[in-house]
């Protein structure tokens, strides 16, 4: 049985699960407009490289996922991004 999150773990983990949740909204090539507020969303080269910053590693740590599964879980949504919310099929314990 895993142990119960604390106050700042699940704060992480909501912060890592809306980080997955906002990847489903990037659009397909091709389909890139400027948000209401003129700014363009981070594409998935933009993503990507997050994953493979010191900051996605942090915040990974302090949610205590493992950050290997967790980028494997982004890689999925960002493949697949446009059949739904994907982040309920995998189990990242988000508080």
């Amino acid at each position: 049985m895993m142990a119960e999150q604390t106050p700042e773990q699940r704060l992480w983990s909501a912060v890592l699960a809306q980080t997955l949740y906002d990847m489903q909204e990037i659009p397909k090539p091709g389909k890139i407009k400027p948000r209401h507020d003129g700014a363009f969303p981070l594409s998935v080269r933009g993503w990507q490289a997050y994953m493979r910053s010191r900051d996605f590693q942090a915040m990974c740590a302090l949610a205590e996922q493992d950050p290997e599964y967790v980028a494997r879980v982004a890689n999925r949504i960002l493949r697949d991004r446009d059949t739904g919310s994907l982040v309920k099929k995998y189990r990242l314990t988000m508080g």
